[in-house]
């Protein structure tokens, strides 16, 4: 059997429907996959409404209790649209992926039920994300019986790591991974260097189904041609832009962002309590997408939206990687934009993007086969043998 090892604990709408899209890619590869229920509390706890704090000392998380409690302080009652969005979090979990999250330790991982793991996507090498680096997502894992390790298109969230921590993902990576394969191209020459080993650059896993996959499992909303705004971070630019895009088309403006604070404006509704499979609902129905999300871009050229990408200040650099792959530059808003409410309906290729995204879809596919069939890829390791157990 083989398992899956990523972010789906998280509730997040890109994490799980790239955690969705990588099982069910795989169970058409190998046959039956397993979300293992790995979800440490430190990483789990921070989508609590009593959100858990952790700050990295020493290259190692302590928790913070102080900032917890004052976080909870601040909001002892949870709002309901965090409640429903959470249930809807859920829902989609249990049905698609896994309905248990008990493992809170690496070491308690039954290697033992797996001949082959494959860890990833998303941001499993960035020690900002898992508060240092984890054991689990990189390899530091004690356990019997042999098991090919396998990252599929991890990221550092940058180029490279901070120094405190190369030696250790050195060390562990190097001598677990069987195979290596990183979201972000320009992550690629740092793991070169620092494993002295061939690492590929492959596709986020949402973009392994087709647009006619995800129709098997989205929920639409009954309301369709609004200007549609999902931001990962707030920014005033980027729903300035939808404003002004919707006021001069005189379409509504949907949207689907969530902060623990409500900043959707007046003018906007607010349609944040819902799951992965209404996320990709809604893009399906929008009449273009306002965005500075990675996920947001991936399911617009997906469903082949007009759609502005918008800058974040610390995942701009993969989204600015896929649409310079796709020959999409122009969906990018730059200070030396022009007016964008008119240049977001001007017509992209299609046909030219459907068939870079082919040709990038299939390199990726034939690294998960090459992989499943114990390629070289590097090398592989005995679980119960790693560097850092």
């Amino acid at each position: 059997m083989t398992g899956l090892l990523t972010f789906h604990w998280a509730d997040d709408y890109g994490a799980l429907l790239q955690a969705y899209a990588l099982k069910r890619r795989l169970e058409e590869l190998a046959g039956q996959v397993e979300v293992i229920p790995y979800a440490p509390l430190r990483l789990k706890g921070r989508y609590h409404w009593f959100a858990l704090r952790y700050k990295v000392v020493d290259a190692k998380p302590r928790f913070q209790m102080l900032r917890s409690a004052l976080s909870w302080l601040r909001r002892p009652i949870p709002d309901p649209v965090f409640v429903r969005r959470r249930r809807a979090m859920a829902r989609f979990r249990q049905r698609y992926l896994a309905a248990d999250c008990s493992l809170r330790k690496a070491r308690d991982i039954p290697l033992e039920r797996y001949s082959s793991v494959f860890v990833g996507s998303d941001q499993i090498w960035n020690p900002e994300i898992t508060i240092g680096l984890d054991d689990a997502y990189i390899g530091a894992v004690p356990g019997p019986g042999r098991c090919r390790l396998t990252a599929y298109a991890a990221s550092l969230g940058g180029r490279e790591l901070p120094e405190a921590y190369r030696e250790r993902f050195s060390a562990c990576v190097g001598r677990g991974f069987a195979d290596l394969s990183l979201r972000e191209q320009e992550a690629v020459p740092f793991v070169e260097q620092a494993l002295h080993r061939k690492a590929a650059a492959v596709l986020d896993p949402t973009l392994l189904l087709t647009r006619q996959e995800w129709e098997e499992i989205a929920v639409s909303p009954e309301e369709e041609g609004y200007v549609l705004v999902y931001q990962t971070e707030y920014s005033e630019p980027l729903l300035e832009c939808a404003r002004r895009i919707a006021q001069k088309r005189g379409r509504p403006v949907v949207s689907v962002s969530y902060y623990r604070r409500d900043r959707t404006p007046a003018w906007a509704e607010r349609r944040a309590d819902i799951g992965p499979a209404e996320f990709v609902g809604y893009v399906r129905r929008a009449a273009c997408v306002v965005t500075n999300s990675f996920h947001g871009a991936v399911f617009s050229i997906l469903y082949e939206k007009p759609f502005l990408a918008f800058p974040h200040s610390t995942t701009s650099a993969r989204v600015e990687n896929l649409l310079n792959k796709l020959g999409l530059q122009d969906r990018l808003v730059t200070e030396r934009s022009p007016a964008w409410e008119e240049a977001v309906w001007e017509p992209s290729h299609w046909l030219e993007v459907s068939r870079r995204l082919e040709e990038e879809r299939e390199g990726s596919l034939a690294f998960l086969r090459q992989t499943l069939k114990g390629g070289d890829g590097g090398g592989g390791a005995d679980f119960g043998h790693r560097a850092g157990v």
